[in-house]
């Protein structure tokens, strides 16, 4: 089954799909104009809506996997 991206909210796409690109939650924080704790937050959020549980650096890399996003960024 694949996960359903669609319930995601626009900031936590955005902050999952800067983070697959390999920058930290402050850099991310820094480029949206939030905090890192919040880009940490939205990160968690979609993680546990997408794969159920806690969101982790693992559910992270499965998240940029299944959007097909590589470290810089570019979908596969």
């Amino acid at each position: 089954m694949e996960p359903r991206f669609d319930r995601l909210t626009e900031r936590q796409m955005e902050c999952v799909r800067l983070r697959c690109q390999g920058m930290t939650h402050a850099q991310v924080g820094e480029a949206l104009g939030i905090s890192k704790h919040t880009v940490r937050s939205h990160v968690r959020t979609a993680c546990a809506m997408i794969y159920g549980g806690r969101g982790n650096g693992l559910s992270v890399a499965r998240m940029c996997y299944h959007l097909g996003i590589d470290d810089e960024g570019v979908a596969q």
